[in-house]
């Protein structure tokens, strides 16, 4: 590309700049005409970052995992067997649940259903505020 990152404030380098990694993610073509560029590698380890300095992540895994370890077996490989597999199914989750939601958007960009998802949003904002003001 023609156009160099501009440096980043030692206060936000930590993942993503908002104003400067969107144009790397959409490309303007003519004046009317926008596609998104496929995903990059920055917003794969903007992701990773997020996921890693996440701490409930951490404390859920050390109350969970060693409940499942026999303590007369093998501790450090059982341990590292019940994370893998903790990993992989997790993965697995992810993949699937992406790939549901790409095939999915198409669907619900549609004006036909935005239009009856609106409408039926506002029946049922409509119903739990009635709810709220009959129990009061």
């Amino acid at each position: 590309m023609g156009s160099e990152r501009p440096p980043c404030p030692a206060t936000r380098c930590f993942a993503f700049h908002p104003t400067r990694d969107a144009a790397l993610v959409v490309s303007v073509r003519g004046a009317t005409e926008v596609t998104a560029a496929p995903p990059s590698r920055g917003a794969y380890l903007a992701g990773l970052a997020t996921n890693l300095g996440n701490p409930k992540a951490g404390v859920f895994a050390v109350s969970l995992i060693p409940q499942f370890i026999a303590p007369e077996g093998h501790l450090l490989a059982s341990g590292i067997l019940l994370g893998v597999i903790w990993s992989v199914t997790t993965a697995t989750w992810y993949v699937v649940f992406v790939t549901l939601v790409d095939r999915g958007r198409s669907l619900v960009s549609r004006p036909s259903v935005t239009t009856w998802l609106h409408g039926i949003t506002g029946v049922v904002l409509l119903l739990l505020s009635a709810g709220v003001v009959l129990v009061a």
